[in-house]
């Protein structure tokens, strides 16, 4: 990644194409360098060239897009939760652009900020930090605290980013061809363009946090409290939230009783929301979950939340694979009664819920449980046409929580029923 000081974002579809359009370019030429080379190798060495060359265009994309924000980012993040289906190269970047996403310039937010709130930073707060705590794909989290001393949080969306969307989408595809794993990202580029169209909106994700404020009934769930007065369509201030993201709290080598203990307070979130109100936090990003010493775990960022169907979560049995085919909504590209297709997807909703039908599962000792998503993967596409959208926000929340889970290494009891 570049400096953690980038003075501003591309904007407008020439200036972006032309990132797209450079970045193409140098990719492409290092594909063709490899090609032009592959005659004149011999055996083990053609593996080694051809993971140099992975290596070489994953760094050429990755950088584009922390520089691009947005769309790109998001598609980083997404991504950056499921790295098994990516080659290794593949894999460190994503999570480098993921989690690493150089900040805007300190006179542009404040710009940003009188614009929207019609006042200078210094002005609105006693302090404000112009250097941000954390950025990520649409928006930048800024310290501050307020005139009666509490301590916020304020995000500040990324100018320019509403007006590129689809064009970003599209420049995607076109850049992503020439990588091996285009067909993988395909469909995830029309979620994201949908999805960042609703988390654009500022005063949505306000409405959502205060909704989970008022409603997560859970004592060791700690959800941040929105300040209106500071907030905008473009800019969110929250009560700021002490805690340590997932690899900082594993790197101090907590034993297995602590890991299980949050483990099983993901599970509890998770279950409390939907059964409880009908909704998910559809965003597992690792970054998302503040862990604390005092027991308790923050939830935060709540742009993403989607209401499920409550037919889904009260009639799903999830102990019936036949019956949560029905209920997901699955079209296949064959007819429904297709037997091929029929087998294959109650099979596969057999793998998702096994951690689910399990009294308690232990995801230190399964450590080949997400081997065998490999297996699933290639064949979705070549099977699926559409599915229900509360199914598949609910199927990709609950395997972000397989993911955090096996990070952990914790063992739990996930029952929804």
């Amino acid at each position: 990644m570049k400096s953690m000081e980038q003075t501003n974002i591309p904007k407008g579809k020439i200036k972006r194409s032309s990132v797209i359009g450079i970045t193409t370019a140098k990719a492409g030429l290092k594909k063709l360098e490899y090609v032009s080379k592959l005659p004149f190798i011999d055996g083990d060495k053609k593996e080694e060239l051809r993971e140099s060359n992975n290596d070489e265009i994953a760094k050429i994309i990755f950088s584009a897009i922390g520089m691009l924000k947005g769309a790109p980012v998001k598609l980083a993040q997404m991504f950056s939760m499921e790295t098994e289906r990516l080659p290794e190269t593949y894999q460190k970047e994503l999570i480098k652009s993921a989690n690493q996403v150089p900040p805007i310039s300190r006179g542009l937010i404040r710009n940003i900020i009188k614009r929207e709130l019609g006042e200078w930073p210094e002005n609105i707060f006693s302090s404000f930090e112009s250097t941000p705590f954390a950025a990520a794909s649409i928006g930048q989290v800024h310290r501050a605290e307020s005139l009666k001393g509490k301590k916020i949080a304020v995000k500040v969306q990324y100018p320019g980013i509403a007006e590129s969307i689809k064009s970003d989408v599209q420049m995607l595809r076109n850049i992503l061809r020439i990588t091996p794993f285009s067909w993988i990202i395909d469909g995830a580029l029309t979620e994201i363009e949908e999805g960042l169209a609703e988390e654009l909106d500022y005063r949505l994700e306000a409405d959502n946090t205060d909704f989970f404020y008022n409603n997560l009934c859970m004592d060791n769930i700690i959800i941040p409290e929105v300040y209106r007065e500071y907030s905008s369509e473009r800019v969110l201030a929250t009560s700021f939230i002490d805690g340590e993201k997932l690899d900082g709290w594993l790197y101090r080598s907590p034993d297995r009783d602590k890991r299980s203990y949050y483990g099983q307070l993901l599970c509890d979130l998770f279950i409390s929301s939907i059964k409880g109100n009908f909704l998910i936090h559809a965003d597992p990003n690792i970054g998302n979950f503040l862990f604390r010493d005092d027991g308790r775990l923050g939830l935060i960022d709540f742009g993403c939340v989607k209401k499920l169907s409550p037919d889904f979560i009260d009639k799903g049995n999830f102990n019936n694979a036949e019956e949560l085919f029905r209920l997901s909504g699955i079209k296949c590209k064959k007819s429904e009664t297709d037997r091929e297709s029929y087998k294959f997807f109650t099979s596969w909703i057999e793998y998702i819920t096994r951690p689910v039908r399990s009294e308690y599962f232990d995801f230190a000792e399964n450590t080949d449980y997400f081997n065998e998503m490999k297996i699933y993967i290639p064949e979705i596409y070549n099977y699926i046409e559409s599915y229900h959208g509360g199914f598949m926000y609910f199927g990709r929340t609950m395997y972000g929580l397989y993911r955090l889970l096996h990070r952990l290494g914790a063992r739990v009891s996930l029952k929804l029923l």
